[in-house]
């Protein structure tokens, strides 16, 4: 499994993107799509800490991915000037400025095949804080004027760190398997939330 596309090799001094010719026969069309990424992590991993002191407890959890891609498709290809990340604009090539470090082609040079190659696949690596969770027990002696055997409460931060060089909302809504692993089609990112809660035990 891996996204097809064409191989950008640069821009050119007019701020044009600049394509591999994958079969060498001068022309640049859908025969020269080649392997620009996959989107299926090489690396799934996870992170529980666990501590405690006294009556409080703390708990953090942690998913992540290494080693993947990520094809953003949040906008038309028909309208290119539309709906696009501000990041292609900063990044891109601009007429009378220092172009050396220009990662994208002028504004008004966006085509099809742009939108199509690896200019706009990027490292899907994550690490997502998916909880943090703060408890504290209340002390036995005091829940037996309630007829309480335990009572714990606490407060949950979910999902909201997430450290990743990915420019889209969230690159967790793209390793979710199956034929859209990669794919970034503007799916909602994960809710964050705030939980406060209480476990009682009679």
């Amino acid at each position: 499994w891996y996204l097809l596309g064409f191989k950008a090799t640069g821009i050119d001094a007019e701020g044009n993107a600049v394509y591999e010719d994958v079969n060498n026969d001068g022309v640049i069309n859908d025969n020269d799509r080649t392997n620009i990424g996959c989107g299926i992590p090489d690396l799934t991993y996870g992170l529980t800490v666990n501590l405690s002191w006294k009556n409080f407890d703390l708990t953090v959890f942690g998913t992540g991915v290494a080693g993947n891609e990520i094809f953003p498709t949040s906008f038309r290809t028909d309208r290119p000037s539309c709906n696009t990340y501000s990041y292609y604009w900063r990044n891109s090539w601009k007429e009378g400025q220092d172009n050396s470090n220009a990662k994208f082609p002028a504004a008004n040079k966006w085509t099809q095949e742009a939108f199509s190659s690896s200019l706009t696949v990027f490292d899907g690596s994550y690490f997502k804080i998916k909880q943090i969770q703060l408890g504290y027990n209340v002390p036995r002696n005091l829940l037996k004027k309630v007829k309480l055997e335990s009572c714990r409460v606490f407060a949950s931060l979910d999902n909201f760190f997430t450290f990743s060089k990915y420019i889209g909302l969230d690159p967790e809504v793209t390793t979710s398997g199956g034929s859209t692993s990669g794919i970034d089609m503007g799916t909602y990112p994960t809710a964050k939330q705030v939980i406060f809660g209480v476990n009682l035990s009679f």
